[in-house]
């Protein structure tokens, strides 16, 4: 017989209505506090009440619905990647849902708990390093099948599918320097991600190995999701005494603002390379060097892997799986020079 809220709140020693609000994620908008909380996980992992709730609702009708989490459309990224889930989806009969945090990590909690309350068969989502624990209980707590896409959780072992950000960041800075510059500045954010981590790691590698100087200003990091401090921040790197005449960055957006924020400063003639190659990074005006995201191929490797899953052709796995971007050379770095 399956588990009810009665069965863990007595477990826990704590009302009914407490256990729903732990379990939807309203723990901190009630004030919960975190002992608490984890009594109710606790009970909730031990009674097995998630996955008996979904496997009770699965035998009766299965919903054939994936849930998607992405953390906004604002550029190509969730389009492609979705463009590939669809198409691994649609001709199996499945419908995927979509819902978007905005970079939220409260939103993103309530999204996933409506989704299992409507008994999805799966879940693909692009994670955020802050919802780790939240992830960790997720999959404790339900059988459902869950991948990562474009990024990876740091101490969570998980499917994940996702670009080799490091051999990423290796091969930009080496193709600066096959250029002939030997003064090259990288640009992150401080936003918490292994694909940034992974990228400047590459990148500082392929530095080492070259025995290129790299003076503490020439790593620039700058806020999330903030234009104008990542065109100032490009301005403050060109005062330096000396400056880069490269500069490799850990995705496109950023590198836009970058190449802005080199036409302010007068400094046109400084190379500059990103991640990503979004459609408007081939635009004519801006010619962005980058390194291509397998973007659809990503989410069709996702989509692929859940069909396989749900269908009993592949048992689940945790490895990851990463995807080689190739070098898109272009006038941001081809037609710009070093000078001392």
């Amino acid at each position: 017989m399956a588990a009810t809220i009665k069965d863990v709140s007595g477990m826990a020693g704590v009302a009914p209505s407490t256990v729903s609000y732990v379990l939807s994620g309203k723990a901190a908008q009630m004030k919960i506090s975190k002992e608490t909380e984890e009594k109710v996980f606790y009970a909730a992992r031990s009674l097995n009440y998630r996955a008996n709730l979904i496997a009770k609702n699965l035998r009766r009708k299965a919903t054939r619905t994936i849930g998607i989490v992405f953390n906004d459309l604002f550029s190509s990224w969730a389009n492609e990647v979705m463009a590939g889930v669809n198409d691994m989806l649609l001709p199996q009969g499945y419908q995927p849902l979509l819902g978007i945090t905005f970079f939220n990590s409260e939103r993103e909690r309530k999204i996933l708990n409506t989704f299992l309350d409507n008994q999805v068969e799966a879940l693909i989502i692009q994670p955020n390093q802050d919802s780790a624990d939240f992830y960790r209980r997720l999959s404790e707590n339900s059988d459902i099948p869950l991948v990562f896409v474009g990024e990876g959780v740091r101490e969570l072992s998980a499917k994940e599918f996702m670009l080799d950000g490091e051999a990423a960041g290796e091969a930009q800075v080496r193709h600066l320097y096959s250029l002939g510059h030997r003064k090259i500045a990288l640009f992150t954010s401080d936003y918490v991600s292994v694909q940034s981590s992974l990228r400047i790691d590459g990148a500082m590698k392929a530095i080492r190995e070259l025995g290129l100087e790299f003076p503490s200003g020439y790593l620039r990091t700058t806020r999330n999701m903030s234009p104008e401090q990542d065109i100032n921040e490009t301005m403050a790197m060109m005062r330096m005494a000396s400056p880069p005449t490269a500069v490799a960055v850990v995705n496109d957006t950023i590198a836009l603002r970058v190449m802005s924020g080199l036409s302010r400063a007068d400094r046109n003639d400084v190379a500059v390379i990103g991640i990503g190659n979004l459609p408007e990074s081939s635009y004519d005006m801006i010619d962005l060097s980058s390194i291509a995201e397998m973007r659809q191929e990503i989410g069709a490797a996702a989509g692929k892997y859940l069909m396989e899953v749900l269908s009993g052709r592949h048992s689940r796995d945790n490895e990851t799986v990463l995807f080689h971007g190739s070098l898109l050379a272009r006038s941001s770095t081809l037609g710009r020079s070093p000078q001392a």
